[in-house]
């Protein structure tokens, strides 16, 4: 029977929530109806009040299945049976029966405005964010006054990386509600992706007044304080949200991390490293907080193990279950077809990475590969980096606008055969792109010194030092070793020739100096300690460090005092361009590498402009690159195993000057001779490497 009945009695009990009499009225009426639409209805949202939730679903698909035979019933009921069947499949774990629920019901009603609102939530957090911006536009459409469109709608176009679309969307949803805090925090990281620091703090702080202690924008606050190096202020908010919510492990992590940042040591170096082992380890169990940053840990714990756990961890809470799609179909390159690489970063700019590699970039053989840059890092146009980029690759793709699959789907229509993944887990990585797959290969180089923890990489470019084959149990990547370093370099990066003396430097005249360009986020008390007592060995020395910011200066200085040295025996460099750094750089005498995460572009740049460097190799990848460059540059007498090797030995160098002399003369002549400093053939051998792999493919 279709016939509507009269629910009335039913309605107004129901609605008072006076359920046990709703059951006799409805007991009442199943006395004369038998499968009735209307009835089964009633029923299942009865059910669905009490918790019964599997009758409830019995009672509303008997009703979909009356209106299927039948053909005339209300839409009204209808359409709401079809949101709380959707409503029921999600509770039971099954979101592809929740969107198809509400996708029947659009049929029957179009514009109908709950219909896509629901789906576009689930499609939003299935990571359809296409399919959930489009929905949530025309939610807003439907209706102007909903916040909660407009608010969600500038989500969507935000993970989709739309910015300036989302900041209109947000801005909407603020004029509705002007105190709309989540509206704000999301404006705020539209801004901050668009590298508008100031504007971003301006909203946070908007946020922040109408609730003080609001987590989202406390900790993204944070995070714009650092890129300013505000660094009080960043730990003031992060120490506040610590309070809040004492399991929040990427904060509590990141605490550690910028108090290394500002060389701020007032907690037990024993203690610092339990507790970041303990916040891994309670992280790996609980899933629902954000994971800590790999890359934040490298310079906490020399550990292989560890960062191994640690990895795997962050990348399982970014990555989540994504595994790349097969590219079936797909043919090895044969005869004079062209190899493709596309190397994706967000570095392809007067950074690190460029610096090292834009040489190699420019000596592909382009007779054998076709070079694709994929860059979803700023678009600069005065940039040299970027220019020369743009002009010796086949093609360059400004991707920082796409999203994740988008990227992915460019370079399968572009058929790749080999990706190469320059970020790792640095700032500004995506590593969803190579979850999603650009390449049958997949290859993780030079950005992340380490696994990446990520099954969807197939290799990691390294060497004997930083990836011995031992150790190949904590990398989740096949090895492929380089024959001497895993490090490229640019045999043609130029030394300014302006004349620069001590003075300029703010170097003394006379005695000898130790330096350390490291980013002051890599020292710390062990080789601090370690530094003081080579400077009271050998009088009249200087150390010469990199400011990072002048909050690690003031520290280093209050450090050395601790130690009896006296702070003027520190002396600060700051930012220069790089050719002017290596000519500068060349007043230092020795070299002094930090130990957890030893100089990598710095120690390159050190060697390149003649001071040689001496390390103690660790146990960690990040640890042992100085090994790894002084090995291929003929210096491995320089490698030391010990704290009190590598004192006694830079001791030693300050005052046996001739034997200093002669590893500078075999450091200048070795420049040209050995392989850390040939561009050419690192490029030829990472190209052997390239068509080794795509051979056992």
């Amino acid at each position: 029977m279709t016939e509507e009945i009269n629910l009335e009695a039913f309605e107004a009990k129901f609605l008072n929530r006076d359920f046990s009499e709703a059951q006799s009225e409805l007991s009442v009426l199943e006395k004369n109806f038998d499968k009735n639409f209307y009835l089964l209805e009633a029923k299942g949202r009865l059910c669905l009040a009490t918790n019964k939730t599997n009758e409830a679903f019995q009672n509303y698909r008997g009703a979909l299945k009356v209106a299927g035979e039948i053909g005339s019933v209300r839409k009204d009921v209808l359409v709401r049976i079809y949101i709380n069947c959707s409503d029921i499949s999600q509770k039971l774990g099954n979101p592809e029966q929740a969107k198809a629920y509400l996708e029947k019901g659009l049929q029957f009603e179009p514009e109908h405005f709950l219909l896509t609102f629901n789906l576009a939530v689930l499609q939003l957090n299935s990571g359809e964010e296409f399919d959930a911006a489009k929905n949530f536009e025309r939610c807003a459409k439907i209706n102007e006054k909903s916040m909660e469109s407009w608010y969600n709608f500038g989500l969507a176009l935000l993970k989709i990386r739309r910015f300036e679309p989302a900041i209109a969307s947000f801005t909407k949803a603020i004029d509705i509600n002007p105190n709309y805090m989540a509206a704000l925090n999301n404006r705020a990281n539209a801004k901050k992706h668009l590298r508008k620091t100031s504007a971003a703090i301006a909203d946070y702080q908007l946020a922040l007044k109408i609730d003080p202690n609001y987590v989202p924008a406390l900790k993204n606050i944070s995070s714009c304080f650092e890129i300013k190096k505000e660094y009080s202020k960043s730990l003031n908010a992060l120490k506040r949200v610590a309070q809040l919510e004492p399991t929040s492990f990427d904060v509590l992590c990141k605490i550690l991390c910028l108090e290394r940042q500002i060389c701020d040591w007032s907690r037990n170096p024993e203690r610092t490293v339990i507790l970041t082992q303990k916040i891994i380890e309670l992280s790996e169990r609980d899933h629902s907080r954000p994971a800590p940053s790999t890359f934040n840990l490298l310079n906490l714990i020399d550990d292989p193990e560890f960062q191994l756990r640690a990895t795997k961890n962050y990348t399982r809470a970014k990555v989540g279950e994504i595994l790349r799609t097969p590219f079936i179909g797909y043919k090895k390159p044969k005869g004079k077809k062209k190899i493709k690489v596309g190397y994706f970063s967000a570095d392809f700019h007067d950074h690190a990475t460029m610096h090292l590699m834009i040489k190699m970039l420019e000596l592909h053989d382009q007779n054998t590969f076709e070079i694709l840059a994929f860059s979803f890092g700023p678009e600069l146009k005065d940039d040299a980096f970027q220019n020369r980029v743009r002009a010796c690759v086949h093609s360059f793709y400004d991707v920082s606008k796409k999203s994740d699959l988008d990227i992915s789907n460019l370079a399968r229509e572009l058929e790749l055969d080999i990706g190469v993944d320059l970020k790792g887990h640095t700032t500004d990585c995506r590593p969803k792109i190579f979850a999603y797959g650009v390449a049958p290969i997949q290859i993780s180089y030079l950005g992340f010194p380490g696994t990446l923890g990520d099954k969807n990489l197939d290799y990691i470019i390294g060497d004997k030092f930083v990836t011995p084959l031992e150790d190949k149990a904590f990398f989740t990547e096949e090895i492929i070793q380089m024959p001497y370093s895993y490090q490229v370099n640019d045999s043609t990066k130029i030394i300014s020739r302006k004349k620069v003396s001590r003075i300029d430097e703010g170097l003394p005249k006379t005695g000898f100096v130790f330096s350390c360009f490291n980013n002051n986020y890599k020292i710390g008390p062990e080789e601090f300690d370690v530094w003081c007592r080579i400077l009271k060995r050998v009088p009249k020395s200087v150390l010469w460090l990199f400011e990072s910011n002048h909050f690690a200066s003031a520290n280093l200085k209050k450090e050395a005092k601790k130690r009896g040295v006296s702070s003027s025996r520190l002396v600060f460099a700051s930012r220069k361009p790089v050719s002017e750094h290596l000519a500068r750089h060349k007043l230092a005498d020795l070299t002094l590498d930090t130990f957890y995460y030893n100089a990598h572009t710095t120690g390159s740049d050190s060697l390149w402009s003649g001071v040689p460097i001496v390390t103690k190799i660790g146990k960690s990848f990040p640890a042992r690159v100085g090994a790894s460059l002084l090995s291929a540059v003929g210096l491995e007498e320089l490698i030391t195993h010990s704290n009190e090797s590598y004192e006694d030995l830079a001791v030693e160098l300050a005052k046996n000057t001739k034997k200093l002399a002669k590893i500078r003369a075999d450091l200048t002549k070795n420049r040209a001779k050995k392989p850390l400093f040939n561009t050419k053939k690192f490029t030829q051998d990472l190209e052997k490497c390239y068509i080794s792999v795509l051979k056992n493919q």
